[in-house]
């Protein structure tokens, strides 16, 4: 049995064919098993999958499903198999077969309904408050492993790789932190690929004097962090230093002296350097012949 063919059985059931179904059920509840397995793995290397299992076991899917096929009449079976997509559900050329978390999410709201005498409607809200807390426990768990993950400590090798991607793509650039990241990761190869979100924190604590959290790597992380220092402090732009560049380069105009306008402008601007200035020029500028 595919794991799509939860329940398929044929208008014309009658109790041979229940016990033949009901003979099968071990080896469609191992294909659930698995596939449930393999969700759960990929939730747990990923921690970005929602789906919620059904049930907790094999044994109680086992339960529900010889329940159903228990209790329910014939044409209650056929009804079912309906609602799960009949025999079509096994042929993908014939039909889009529905999701197997779906399938089994019906097979449970039919049991709940017939065990213990609730309204689909009941069910069916209990059912999303269970999902809606997976999703939950879900995001919880991915806010966790990204903020374990930026806190990694960055080795010597990686903050000297940083240095030089910062220098190697300056700002303006399309994509400029991806292609910092990947710089970064190429260079080190280190277990953990950096991301972009990481490189740019990193980058940040730097140019804002913020100690980094390199414990075990104090006496061999100096030299390439203070490299990295004085390429942050100068490459990090905030929107009232480039609001201040725009206002200065409109103020004095390129008819002036060359050195006597960037001196001027870069005194309007706080915190940067004419070096600096320049550097913010070019890069916009060049950003913007891109663009076009």
């Amino acid at each position: 049995f595919d794991l799509r063919d939860v329940v398929v059985i044929s208008a014309t059931i009658n109790i041979d064919e229940i016990r033949s179904y009901r003979a099968s059920i071990p080896s469609w509840s191992r294909q659930a098993h698995h596939y449930q397995q393999q969700q759960q793995q990929q939730q747990d290397s990923t921690t970005t999958n929602t789906t919620n299992t059904i049930w907790k076991d094999i044994e109680a899917m086992n339960d529900d499903v010889e329940y159903l096929c228990t209790q329910l009449t014939a044409d209650q079976l056929t009804e079912l198999t309906t609602l799960l997509g009949g025999s079509d559900a096994l042929d993908d050329k014939k039909n889009t077969p529905l999701q197997p978390e779906v399938l089994a999410s019906h097979v449970r709201t039919k049991v709940l309904q017939v065990r213990e005498g609730k309204s689909i409607q009941d069910i069916q809200a209990e059912l999303a408050k269970q999902k809606a807390r997976a999703q939950e426990e879900a995001a919880v768990a991915e806010r966790q492993r990204l903020k374990k993950k930026l806190k990694q400590q960055w080795s010597k090798e990686e903050l000297s790789a940083l240095a030089k991607a910062v220098k190697k793509y300056p700002p303006g650039g399309a994509n400029r932190w991806g292609a910092i990241a990947l710089f970064v990761n190429n260079l080190c190869k280190p277990d953990n690929p950096r991301t972009k979100e990481e490189c740019i924190e990193k980058f940040n604590q730097i140019a804002s004097g913020a100690k980094p959290n390199n414990n075990n790597n104090n006496n061999t992380t100096t030299t390439a962090t203070t490299s990295t220092t004085a390429d942050a402090s100068s490459a990090v732009w905030t929107a009232d230093q480039d609001r201040q560049l725009q206002e200065g380069l409109s103020k004095f105009p390129s008819s002036m002296d060359k050195n006597e306008r960037w001196n001027n402008i870069a005194k309007g601007v706080d915190g940067k350097t004419k070096r600096d200035c320049v550097q913010r020029f070019k890069a916009i500028r060049e950003a913007l012949k891109q663009k076009r």
